[in-house]
């Protein structure tokens, strides 16, 4: 025996005196809307739908290779004779990079790192002239500066980007140095801005101050001492700065169809306790996602004035 209960659509069996639950009433399968739940038979509409948004990705930045020289003269010309010279140096030269290419969502550059660090070469170069020889160049103090922006792995320099010389023979002397980054800033505002090109300039002095003394002279001529400064190009794979990727989110239907019968009437009302909605975006930056949107129900194709949520600052 059954009794129809509000109409054709909700039938209850009758004739027992157990619990009746509704799951007894009313039929779901699987992947409906309807659903209950399985230890508190509370029934659940739930509804899944994906944001239509392209996929936004930040592309690398690659700095160029960089070059430069510092040249001072040892022995003169005019000095000839034999024996040692000590010589004073306080030489400096530029060393220039550049960025180009560099993503829209790149609005400014505080720092960027590389998982593969590039190398800078020191390498010392001597050129004499007649038949002037010599044994040795010996540093004494040599402290060279280094530009700032570079970060180079723990304790192959000292602090400030120097590189101190001392009691170290120059020539055909040359050093590796392993850079894993540039930094520019430390806080917004700090950084590198890219120009309308996209492009940044990287300027940075390199200096060398301290002694030399050049030892087992002998003839007439010049020497002339030149420490080559080379940068290799570097690819950062990390970025820390002020960052805006374009996301481009299209409007998002999700219809709350496929209903039983007895919930499609006009005149049924349904209380809804604790709704949740979940969003879910999928994230390689490892950095937070502020997500901002307007949740408006609609119903047959109308808005339900004055029911819109807002999630963030909508």
């Amino acid at each position: 025996m059954t009794i129809n209960v509000g109409g054709e659509h909700l039938t209850i069996p009758a004739g027992s005196s157990d619990t009746a639950y509704l799951s007894k009433i009313i039929e779901v399968e699987e992947g409906d809307i309807l659903q209950p739940d399985a230890a508190t038979r509370v029934y659940h509409l739930t509804k899944r739908d994906d944001i239509d948004v392209d996929p936004t990705t930040v592309k690398e930045v690659t700095i160029s290779s960089a070059n430069t020289d510092l040249k001072q003269e040892l022995v003169g010309s005019g000095d000839g004779g034999s024996g040692s010279k000590t010589t004073e140096l306080d030489v400096k030269n530029n060393l220039r990079a550049e960025a180009s290419d560099i993503d829209e969502a790149l609005i400014e550059l505080g720092a960027l790192g590389a998982k593969t660090p590039t190398s800078l070469t020191l390498a010392f170069e001597f050129l004499n002239t007649g038949n002037l020889t010599f044994g040795s160049v010996t540093a004494k103090n040599l402290e060279i500066q280094l530009p700032d922006f570079l970060m180079f792995e723990k304790g192959e320099v000292e602090e400030g980007n120097k590189l101190i010389l001392n009691n170290e023979e120059l020539k055909n002397a040359q050093k590796v140095l392993h850079v894993i980054g540039y930094q520019f800033g430390g806080k917004a505002g700090e950084g590198e801005i890219p120009d309308k090109n996209r492009t940044i300039t990287i300027n940075g002095l390199v200096t060398m101050q301290g002694q030399v003394v050049t030892s087992g002279i002998n003839g007439s001529g010049s020497l002339t001492m030149t420490l080559d400064v080379t940068l290799e190009e570097m690819t950062a794979n990390s970025v820390t700065g002020v960052i805006q990727p374009e996301i481009k989110a299209e409007t998002t239907n999700i219809e709350l169809n496929d209903l039983p019968d007895f919930l499609k009437d006009e005149e049924t009302r349904m209380d809804i306790t604790n709704p949740v909605i979940l969003l879910r975006a999928e994230n390689q930056l490892e950095t937070p996602v502020e997500v901002d949107a307007v949740l408006t129900p609609m119903k047959g194709n109308a808005q339900i004035d004055g029911k819109e949520v807002k999630v963030g600052s909508g």
